[in-house]
């Protein structure tokens, strides 16, 4: 709501962060803060990879909850399993750039299943 914003300073802010925990947050709601506050660089918490592809603003810096936290876990996984740490520095890289490429795909296409080939799977080694 942007009268709370207001109320709770944003006409001054030089950031706006949306950490709701709404993953139907979308660019009617992003738009609405991005007009009422334009001097203000805004952020989102992203939920999930559907509501990062509904955010059609580039200047809007949207970070993905459940994709960092996945890989924070892997990492640690990959560490408990005895892996080196230049592997899983190489899985962890390889993994953002699939999934980039993978993001690309699905806003350019549309479509949500676009390059679910690029994954890795259970049979494919690190």
């Amino acid at each position: 709501r942007i009268d709370l914003l207001r109320k709770a300073g944003a006409d001054d802010a030089q950031l706006i962060l949306l950490c709701c925990d709404d993953k139907n947050v979308g660019m009617a709601e992003l738009s609405a803060v991005r007009r009422s506050f334009p001097d203000a660089s805004v952020f989102l918490r992203a939920f999930d990879r559907r509501q990062v592809l509904a955010v059609t603003d580039e200047s809007i810096t949207v970070v993905r909850e459940v994709y960092e936290s996945a890989i924070a876990m892997g990492i640690e996984a990959l560490g408990r399993m005895g892996a080196d740490d230049d592997v899983i520095a190489g899985v962890e890289a390889d993994f953002r750039d699939r999934d980039y490429r993978r993001m690309v795909a699905q806003r350019d296409t549309g479509d949500l299943h676009a390059l679910k080939e690029i994954y890795y799977r259970p049979d494919e080694s690190l």
